[in-house]
């Protein structure tokens, strides 16, 4: 991959925005307060995914395989890139993918799970897999990133969990102004946080933080639906005690499930006022909790899903714990 040359700009919305040595397209764009859509910062998820024009063929080689690993057939012919991969050689022009290429949905339910966490149920023609992601678009430039906790085949609808945020323009529009009858646009779903069914002997050790309990909790219904034979783990935390939510059916799966044990840690206990001091605690618990009960990882198929500072914290955990490389699946929010 390529680095930057200072002189290399990015044309955005009718903006020539300088690129600095070693900066991607995202960072310069971030850099120049444009509100792109992005997560992982690693080419996972997709979700930093721009367009640019004929020009894109003015990139080399080297730049182009970089922005372009794991994008379809058709991504690529439509010069779509990943701006999180991309240090382009030479001035690049760039947009965000029309989302009329994407997938029309139709909301067909919506329920309270706790006072902050929202289920959105939409009714979609495309295909997807429980544990991946898709972007919901608000309007043609305002995106957020959410995973999916359904199956396509078995419950028939897309399931998201949304949780408010007072900053969040995307998840206030959906819990305060998107209804039954409403129609909206998701990028197709992506993603690698899927349960495989040649794991079925493994161990498998799933923690979600807040919302990232919609993936795992599609990646652990996935698993028991194909009667997963190994021992399974779920931990789940919660930065704030409104933000809990589905115990009661996590628990249900554990009495019904022998191979199964559910570990939940929050912030529900803490009088504390402050939001942070409570989010401190619980993911606090968390990491001891999973320190302590999961001595050694070698052998595990591990999932953590959640808020990118947790996900990173908790890799690193998982690693030293023995954990490969390979078997460590991340789903991480910004």
């Amino acid at each position: 991959m390529s680095k930057s040359d200072p002189a290399v700009t990015v044309q955005f919305h009718h903006q020539r925005i300088p690129i600095e040595a070693g900066e991607s397209v995202l960072e310069a764009l971030l850099r120049a307060h444009h509100a792109v859509p992005n997560s992982c910062r690693a080419g996972l998820c997709q979700s930093c995914l721009l367009q640019s024009d004929e020009s894109w063929l003015q990139q080399s080689d080297s730049v182009r395989l970089a922005s372009q690993q794991g994008l379809s057939e058709q991504q690529v012919r439509a010069h779509q890139f990943l701006s999180c991969c991309c240090f382009p050689d030479t001035d690049i022009k760039a947009e965000f993918p029309d989302p009329n290429t994407g997938w029309l949905a139709e909301v067909v339910g919506r329920q309270l799970l706790s006072p902050r966490v929202l289920e959105l149920r939409l009714n979609v023609s495309g295909k997807w897999k429980p544990g991946q992601h898709v972007l919901l678009w608000k309007n043609q430039r305002t995106a957020r990133l959410y995973s999916i906790a359904s199956h396509r085949e078995r419950d028939g609808v897309l399931v998201l969990h949304i949780a408010r945020h007072a900053e969040g323009e995307v998840s206030r529009w959906i819990h305060d102004q998107l209804q039954i009858g409403d129609q909206l646009r998701l990028s197709p779903a992506n993603g690698h946080c899927v349960y495989e069914a040649e794991d079925a002997s493994k161990p498998l050790l799933l923690v979600a933080i807040g919302t990232g309990l919609a993936a795992v909790l599609g990646v652990l219904k996935e698993a028991l639906a194909q009667n997963h034979q190994g021992p399974i783990s779920v931990y789940f935390a919660a930065a704030h005690p409104d933000e809990v939510y589905l115990c009661e059916e996590l628990q249900q799966l554990a009495q019904q499930h022998s191979n199964l044990q559910v570990c939940v840690v929050s912030g529900a206990t803490e009088q504390s006022s402050d939001a942070q001091q409570t989010e401190v605690l619980a993911f606090g618990d968390l990491l001891d909790a999973v320190r302590l009960n999961q001595k050694s990882l070698r052998g595990n198929r591990v999932y953590l899903c959640g808020a990118a500072s947790a996900v990173a914290a908790l890799q690193k955990l998982c690693f030293f714990a023995g954990a490969g490389r390979l078997d460590i699946i991340t789903e991480a929010f910004p």
